[in-house]
C-alpha cells in the first residue's frame, strides 16, 4: 500500500497519522510512503524517525508546467477512469472522515492532503513516542523550555497568497502573557532563525529572546514540553498544538485565530489541554 505526500514536515505527519488510523482497516498490511518534492518550495522527506520505509519522487521542476493548458477531453477522460478506480477501492482520497470511513482493505494507492479528517490519540501518541525513543535519545534534545515560540517566516516572505502573522500581533500576546505569568526568557524557533530574532528583538517584548537553529523535529519536540508555547500560520504549529493537546494536561497552547479552522477538524483531542486563540 501506498500513501503519498507532498508538503513539509507537517503535511508528512497527516500522512503517517492517517497510516496509523487505517491500520485495522487494511488489516496492518505494509506501507511505503511516497514522498513528492513538488509544491510551492522543495520539501524533501523527513519521516526517518518514524519508517525508512519512504521513497522520494523529485517532481519539483513540473511546477513549471502548472500554467500550461489541458485540452478539456483530456481532463474528461481523466476524470472518468479516476471515478472508476475509486469504486473499485484500489485507490483512496483520505481528505475527510468519510473519505477514511470508505477506504477499502484492498486499497494499494493513497493521495490526498489527509488536512480535514479527525486524527486519533493513538496516532498522536505513537508518531510523539516515535520521535523521541528514536531521534532524541540520540541527539539529547533539551527539554527545559518553559516558554516557547514557533515562528514560521521562510516561504511565506515570498507566497503572494499567505503572509506571516504580524509582528503586533505576536507582540500583543507575548505582553498579554507577561502579564500574568512573569516570563523573562523566549526561547525562539524559525525556520529563518536570523531574521525571525531580528524582528522580535525590534518589537521590544522585554523578554531576553533565546534563538537556536534546530530541526523541525527538535523545535515539535521542545516546543510540545514546554509549559507556554506560541505557534504562527504552520502545520508544525499545529502538530505541535495538537501533542499538547494529547501529551499535555497542564500549560498553555496560544495559535493564531486564522487557522483555527484547522484545529476545529479536530475537536475529539482538545479534552484535556485548551487552546487559546490570539489575533
Amino acid at each position: 500500500m501506498r500513501i503519498h505526500t507532498w508538503g513539509g514536515l507537517g503535511s508528512q505527519l497527516y500522512a503517517i497519522s492517517l497510516s496509523i488510523d487505517i491500520e485495522d482497516k487494511v488489516f496492518k498490511r505494509g506501507k511505503k510512503f511516497i514522498n513528492h518534492t513538488g509544491g510551492t518550495t522543495k520539501r524533501l522527506a523527513e519521516m526517518s524517525f518514524y519508517t525508512k520505509n519512504t521513497k522520494s519522487i523529485d517532481d519539483y521542476k513540473d511546477n513549471d508546467r502548472q500554467g500550461i493548458k489541458i485540452p478539456a477531453s483530456r481532463r474528461t477522460i481523466k476524470l472518468f477512469f479516476k471515478r472508476i478506480i475509486l469504486f473499485s477501492g484500489f485507490y483512496a482520497e483520505c481528505n475527510n472522515n468519510e473519505d477514511t470511513q470508505a477506504i477499502k482493505p484492498w486499497v494499494i494507492v493513497i493521495r490526498g492532503h489527509y488536512s480535514h479528517r479527525q486524527v486519533t490519540k493513538n496516532s498522536v501518541i505513537r508518531i510523539f513516542q516515535a520521535l523521541e525513543d528514536n531521534y532524541f535519545r540520540v541527539h539529547n534534545a533539551t527539554t527545559d523550555r518553559a516558554f516557547t515560540m514557533h515562528y514560521r517566516l521562510g516561504d511565506l516572505e515570498e507566497i503572494v497568497e499567505k503572509s506571516p502573522v504580524g509582528l503586533g500581533s505576536i507582540n500583543r500576546i507575548i505582553h498579554e502573557i507577561n502579564t500574568h505569568q512573569h516570563i523573562k526568557f523566549l526561547n525562539l524557533y524559525s525556520d529563518s532563525i536570523d531574521l525571525a530574532t531580528q524582528r522580535l528583538n525590534s518589537a521590544k517584548t522585554g523578554l531576553i529572546i533565546k534563538s537556536e537553529n534546530k530541526s523541525p523535529l527538535e523545535i515539535i519536540y521542545e516546543c510540545v514540553l514546554s509549559e507556554t508555547f506560541v505557534g504562527t500560520n504552520s502545520k508544525i504549529s499545529f502538530w505541535i498544538a495538537i501533542c499538547r493537546s494529547v501529551i499535555k494536561t497542564n500549560g498553555f497552547t496560544y495559535l493564531p485565530l486564522e487557522i483555527k479552522h484547522m484545529m476545529d477538524y479536530q475537536r475529539k483531542l482538545q479534552g484535556n489541554h485548551e487552546i487559546i486563540y490570539y489575533k
